[in-house]
């Protein structure tokens, strides 16, 4: 992922950071080297290289100490401490790869889209997407284009107690939990270099525990205004008619791993007829969220 220095979050009135730039192949230092003879002075000497002020991420075991003797009252879309929109002027454009039997496809049409119309977008992997799709994973995050997001390991609902969505069983336990978080953020880690700073479950759905857990352990959990596509199976006409509701700020979500499914239709309308009203697209690493 090559984010922008400028982009940050404000999760608990901190800004943080969003993403570390990373070097560009290519680039060269434009100051030229002084020949030692140039003077007589010793060189200074090495400063120790800066040390991070990030906190350490919490172990299994002290999130499930923290965590796991809280019951959630909460669950859904829409719960204590996930983001469903951003305070900047830029509408967010996020797109998951769920992976699994039925979910592992590209959608090559919609990725094209986005290339050629420079639409930068915020792509949530989950680890069995990866894993089925290695080459293409690395292409997308070395482009400038796109930030790159968790969107769990085995593609499941984020709850403490088990709850379910859309018929899918939830994680069982806070640390059933972490494990979901935490298997895809190290996989993604090491892909790039850097932890994702974004997380979204499958299905979406969280409790308030396991919005909570996400945030401590340095992710922010991130879900939406605008259901673009209703997780694939929506129309051309649909999804135009539902990103014709995105305003500032709005954060919208697709999938661009259903190529049979009508998103790309959808966007290719959808897209230049939000700018044409004057909104611009960015990553969400590029705007302000708390």
């Amino acid at each position: 992922m090559r984010c922008d220095r400028r982009g940050f979050l404000m999760i608990g009135g901190l800004a943080l950071a969003g993403c570390t730039a990373r070097a560009t192949g290519g680039r060269s230092d434009s100051s030229s080297a002084v020949p030692p003879s140039a003077s007589s002075q010793p060189a200074p000497a090495s400063s120790p290289a800066p040390t991070s002020s990030a906190p350490p991420v919490p172990t299994r075991e002290e999130i499930v100490a923290q965590l796991g003797s809280q019951t959630p009252v909460e669950w859904g879309l829409e719960v204590p401490g996930v983001v469903q929109r951003s305070t900047s002027p830029q509408v967010a454009l996020t797109l998951d790869a769920c992976g699994g039997p039925s979910g592992s496809a590209v959608d090559q049409q919609l990725i094209d889209l986005l290339r050629t119309s420079q639409t930068p977008a915020t792509l949530f992997l989950n680890a069995r997407w990866i894993d089925a799709n290695p080459a293409l994973t690395e292409q997308l995050i070395a482009e400038d284009l796109f930030c790159i997001a968790n969107h769990g390991t085995q593609h499941v609902p984020l709850s403490a107690n088990g709850r379910a969505a859309y018929g899918i069983p939830g994680t069982a336990s806070i640390g059933a939990a972490y494990d979901e978080v935490m298997g895809n953020q190290h996989k993604l880690t090491a892909l790039m270099g850097e932890p994702p700073r974004f997380f979204r479950p499958g299905t979406a759905h969280f409790d308030e525990v396991c919005a909570a857990m996400v945030r401590a352990l340095g992710l922010l959990p991130v879900n939406f205004d605008i259901n673009a596509d209703n997780g694939a199976p929506a129309s051309t006409s649909a999804v135009v008619a539902a990103m014709d509701g995105a305003v500032p700020g709005s954060i919208c979500i697709g999938h661009f791993n259903q190529p049979a499914g009508s998103t790309f239709e959808g966007l290719a309308q959808a897209i230049p007829r939000l700018r044409s009203a004057g909104l611009t697209f960015a990553r969400l690493d590029e705007m302000t969220l708390s």
